[in-house]
């Protein structure tokens, strides 16, 4: 397989993992800040997309409506407050180390792990 080749399956399948991602984390049904229930709902990372160690990582989402969304980025010291009071102290900081790690996902292995959550919480 030519490298080209290679390099558009890995993307389609980022696709797909982003896809899934979103799926698993708005399946919440609500927002987790403001706790009100919308009809459109944002899939928020905690930790920057750009962070592949947990770019696919359920603990590095949360269920956001767009006004929460759009605050969690204008007010990023406020985000990090809610966040560390959602998770505790010691869990942000473990998923703050594991986004801080560089490192090349299992990028088959992450979907399987994702399919089987969605499968298990009957997301389609």
């Amino acid at each position: 397989m030519n490298y080209e080749k290679r390099q558009k399956e890995r993307r389609q399948l980022k696709k797909r993992l982003d896809d899934l991602w979103g799926k698993i984390i708005r399946s919440k049904g609500r927002c987790e800040w403001c706790g009100q229930v919308k009809p459109y709902l944002n899939a928020a990372h905690i930790f920057s997309r750009r962070f592949l160690s947990t770019r696919w990582d359920v603990s590095n989402g949360l269920c956001l409506c767009p006004s929460c969304h759009r605050k969690a980025h204008d007010r990023p010291l406020d985000f990090a407050d809610f966040v560390k009071t959602r998770l505790g102290q010691e869990e942000y900081e473990s998923l703050r180390r594991k986004a801080k790690y560089p490192n090349k996902p299992d990028l088959e292995r992450i979907y399987l792990v994702l399919k089987e959550i969605a499968d298990e919480r009957r997301i389609k």
